[in-house]
């Protein structure tokens, strides 16, 4: 067994899901060179479940709130253009499509 230091992302877990219960939802992992962060906000039964963290050199702290702001393209697939994401009303990420 050989030892690795490094960083990874769990994409898959196990258990069952009922998929036709999330209305929708938004997901994302984004890494800077001073902090990352994960965020996951559902949509389902009129209800919004948010969760995810932000780390830095400092610790972990949870995400407890996350605003999202969309601008959308004129074409029919009503593209993203601009998404603002701001998290725990500390954290602000602009999304920009070239």
């Amino acid at each position: 067994m050989k030892k690795i230091r490094g960083y990874g992302q769990r994409d898959k877990s196990w258990g069952i899901r009922d998929w036709h219960g999330v209305d929708h939802w938004i997901a994302g992992q984004f890494q800077f060179k001073d902090w990352n962060c994960g965020l996951r906000k559902d949509y389902y039964q009129n209800k919004i479940d948010v969760s995810g963290y932000i780390a830095t050199k400092d610790g972990t702290i949870p995400i407890r709130d996350v605003e999202i702001d969309i601008i959308d393209d004129d074409d029919k697939l009503k593209t993203p253009l601009i998404t603002t994401l701001q998290m725990n009303k500390t954290k602000r990420i602009i999304l920009k499509q070239d």
